[in-house]
């Protein structure tokens, strides 16, 4: 990789490699900083002009081409390229005030070669360094006034283009997106460049790509309050790996700025379901079974699991449950659920307690269920959950409900001839948090 063409000055005059270039530096009034604006031409080996991206330069200063001694310890900057072009200010970082160009200066410049991100031993300096000669300083060239206070600076309309420690200021950028996607190059703006809520609605207008933001660097203080509406965030590209831990409060997003489609639940929908005209099974009179969950309806994320023997298992976080569960000819009955691992006995959301008469001529009008809603925390990694039943007592095979009618004491009961599933219990799990 070389750099050809580089510039020293503002302006059209465009100097070879190699050859003696004149600085023309900026001074600011406020603290007498100079600043030597600086442009050049990445190209490789074979002349082909480097992609446009980021990429780390290493700019210092010497008394002679090659060996001597050091002028100007110098500074680092990250460049983003643009049509091979690169630019900055050199002394933005590392004053120049210290340095005589009247006597022989020369300007070396360091690459990453290897892409490393940093300079090292490993990125051998460009040579032959520039010639830097016939220092110019601007407070008065051709009568035209460079110093940056607003009183002799009339062509940014009056506003000072360096603040007290040599940046550019913020007035000194046109407004109505003058900086776009275009003029970065990639992993060109991070957190250092952003100023606290100074990202708003108004400046996310589809210029800022993914691409050109280095990982983590908008944080919710870079954010400013109601700036990211539905209209700024494309479906699907915002996942929990992407914000920082805290960094979207309520504060930052606009009343129904966020519909359904922007957000990721999970949610499910689990039943014991058996054949048509199945009956539901019988349980252990006096006891809770479990009901076995073998049937899923809606599922969606994945933290909401169901499990092969009927029980289902929740990721980290909390979750609005509804479940419902039908017993007949048990007397006294109540669903709930309990966490696997707990002790015997211990539920975690409990359901309506309801009555099913156990008598045996009511045995095929007394079907009723019994109801759970409620939240369910979990803050481990996963944790597992049954759906369980209490019936005080049953009639064989059809405590969770007998769905067939049979004859008794001489009375013909027609028997049911429903083709659909028979479903005895259900439950719907929503992630809400």
């Amino acid at each position: 990789m070389k750099l050809t063409k580089p510039t020293f000055f503002l302006g059209c005059l465009v100097g070879g490699m190699g050859a003696a270039v004149v600085p023309l530096l900026l001074t600011n009034s406020h603290a007498d900083t100079k600043l030597l604006p600086f442009q050049g031409r990445l190209t490789d080996a074979a002349g082909t002009t480097i992609a446009d991206g980021a990429k780390v330069v290493e700019f210092k200063m010497y008394d002679a081409p090659t060996g001597g001694n050091v002028k100007w310890a110098g500074e680092v900057h990250k460049l983003s390229i643009n049509g091979g072009l690169v630019n900055t200010m050199l002394g933005s970082k590392a004053s120049l005030g210290s340095v005589n160009f009247a006597g022989a200066t020369f300007l070396q410049i360091t690459l990453d070669a290897n892409g490393d991100g940093a300079i090292t031993a490993a990125d051998p300096p460009l040579l032959p360094r520039q010639s830097v000669v016939g220092a110019v300083y601007a407070s008065v060239a051709g009568g035209l006034q460079y110093t940056t206070t607003a009183s002799n600076f009339a062509s940014v309309s009056g506003k000072d283009l360096f603040d007290t420690a040599g940046k550019v200021k913020a007035e000194a950028i046109a407004e109505n997106n003058a900086i776009t996607a275009a003029h970065l190059g990639t992993d060109a703006v991070n957190t250092d460049e952003l100023k606290n809520g100074s990202v708003t609605a108004a400046k996310l207008g589809g210029d800022v790509a993914a691409a050109l933001l280095v990982p983590n660097s908008v944080t919710a203080s870079q954010l400013a309050d109601n700036s990211v509406d539905s209209a700024a965030v494309i479906d699907g590209e915002i996942k929990s790996s992407d914000l920082a831990v805290s960094s979207v409060t309520a504060a930052k997003i606009g009343d129904g700025e966020v519909p359904s489609t922007k957000l990721n639940l999970a949610r499910a929908m689990f039943r014991e379901q058996k054949g048509a005209n199945e009956n539901g099974g019988s349980g252990i009179a006096g006891g809770w079974s479990r009901r076995v969950l073998n049937y899923e309806e809606n599922q969606s994320g994945g933290n909401i699991v169901l499990q092969a023997d009927g029980s289902f298992t929740l990721g980290r976080g909390t979750y609005l449950v509804t479940a419902v569960s039908t017993a007949g000819t048990v007397n006294s009955h109540q669903c709930a659920i309990r966490a696997v691992e707990d002790p015997p006995g211990t539920m975690t959301l409990l359901g309506t307690t309801q009555h099913a008469s156990g008598r045996y001529w009511d045995a095929y009008g007394a079907t009723i269920s019994s109801h759970v809603n409620g939240f369910i925390t979990v803050s481990t990694s996963t944790k597992r959950y049954e759906l369980v039943h209490f019936i005080g007592s049953q009639m064989t095979n059809f405590g969770f409900t007998n769905f067939s009618l049979g004859t008794h004491n001489n009375q013909n009961i027609a028997a049911g001839t429903n083709p659909q599933p028979s479903v005895y219990a259900q439950i719907s799990l929503l992630k809400i948090q």
